[in-house]
């Protein structure tokens, strides 16, 4: 099963932050992040609002296809922070 997401990024540090990569809760699962812009990268820069895309696989599925998901996804920044949300997500 793969898990896609759009998810707005706001920096409000005085120095550029790097996303580290994205994690569920349930299953313990770690995937990928990066911002959507012309030219992909990892950092959010300086007091600034981006949007990343992430993606996880969770293998074998929990849900049934037309199900909801529902899962807390934390964003993992350079520093080891992780800054978490409840989403949920649509099984197609």
């Amino acid at each position: 099963m793969q898990i896609v997401g759009n998810i707005l990024i706001t920096n409000i540090c005085t120095m550029n932050v790097v996303l580290a990569g994205v994690k569920l809760k349930k299953p313990k699962v770690r995937g990928h992040i990066m911002i959507s812009q012309s030219d992909p990268s990892d950092v959010v820069p300086v007091r600034s609002v981006c949007n990343a895309m992430f993606d996880i696989w969770v293998q074998p599925p929990v849900k049934k296809e037309g199900e909801t998901f529902k899962a807390q996804v934390a964003i993992l920044d350079q520093f080891g922070n992780e800054h978490w949300e409840k989403i949920e997500f649509e099984y197609k």
